[in-house]
């Protein structure tokens, strides 16, 4: 299938704001190039200095780009809804903190984007929890871990950004054998079905994008999770009567890592779904949205009890209070 590549031009302080955008929309999964993460490499990697020439530093100066890939049936009107969506960002934007928020498009075929990116996916370990590219082979001293592996497709991130790893980590703290999981903004379903390889008992995974259900049900059959243990829903559990009900409530763990603002609007909901001493594990919140979001969820009784930050990102972990 050929794709639609559409890049908006944004700056790191615009990301979040961008890609929040993007998610009421239902384009969930985005790719990044952000000049911060790409100046940081080179300070934590002095001895490839010589090997960044002026044009990929060019590249990378000024902007953020955020990427997202449309069949090319879908292009037309998806394209201007997200030039609707950026035009009322710019609105907003009277500081011009958010940089230019322009977009581009360009044609890209599933097999060139593949081959393109894989290269760099190799497998990570997140505390004892191995993420495994299905098309790469691990070495024989594996023992002892939990190998999952992922096949993300073109709409879904890998499983390495800093807000999943630290879901990541949360998810070997709290979840144990018997646990109910709900992963609302699953993706790839890479907490549900990590939590599922952890010894939950059961996981139902949640996302707006109607491509993340086919992506969950073929990332579970990789890891050989029966299809029993996994319920999958596409849909917005704030609109949608039949899809909460199809939720349900009671579930020990609760993972959202989305973006703050879509928390926010979440917050009434969690309680509502958790057992008596279920725990929330929440991220996608940036330093500067921290104290926002802790607040949302204060509101509405939900004790902060742990928190966890990687690069800028926060891991917020909450009980019923």
């Amino acid at each position: 299938m050929d794709y639609i590549q559409v890049t908006i031009f944004t700056t790191h302080e615009g990301l979040e704001a961008v890609t929040g955008r993007l998610y009421r929309i239902g384009l969930t999964g985005v790719e990044i190039e952000d000049e911060t993460d790409f100046n940081e490499f080179l300070e934590d990697n002095h001895q490839y200095w010589d090997y960044v020439d002026d044009d990929l530093r060019q590249k990378m100066a000024g902007e953020t780009k955020v990427k997202v890939y449309l069949p090319v049936s879908e292009m037309p009107q998806a394209v201007q809804v997200i030039r609707s969506e950026m035009d009322a960002l710019r609105a907003q934007n009277t500081a011009h903190a958010y940089g230019r928020l322009e977009l581009s498009t360009d044609s890209v075929s599933e097999k060139d984007w593949a081959n393109n990116w894989k290269q760099y996916f190799k497998p990570t370990l997140v505390g004892n929890v191995l993420i495994r590219p299905a098309w790469e082979t691990l070495p024989h001293d594996m023992q002892g871990y939990t190998v999952f592996s992922i096949n993300p497709g073109m709409t879904f991130g890998t499983g390495t950004h800093e807000t999943t790893r630290l879901c990541i980590q949360a998810a070997q703290r709290h979840v144990g054998k018997g646990t109910r999981v709900l992963d609302l903004g699953c993706g790839s379903g890479i907490l549900s079905l990590i939590s599922l390889l952890l010894g939950a008992k059961e996981a139902t995974a949640v996302d707006i994008d109607p491509i993340a259900q086919d992506t969950v049900l073929e990332n579970a059959a990789l890891n050989g999770i029966a299809p029993d243990a996994l319920s999958v829903y596409t849909g917005d559990v704030l609109t949608d009567d039949v899809l909460r009900k199809r939720v349900g409530t009671g579930y020990d763990v609760v993972f959202a890592n989305i973006v703050a603002d879509v928390i926010i609007g979440l917050a009434p909901f969690f309680p509502r779904v958790m057992s008596a001493d279920g725990v929330l594990i929440t991220s996608g919140i940036i330093d500067s949205r921290r104290d926002e979001v802790a607040q949302a969820l204060s509101q509405n009784k939900l004790q902060l009890f742990e928190e966890n930050q990687e690069k800028g990102w926060h891991c917020l972990c909450c009980k019923r209070g």
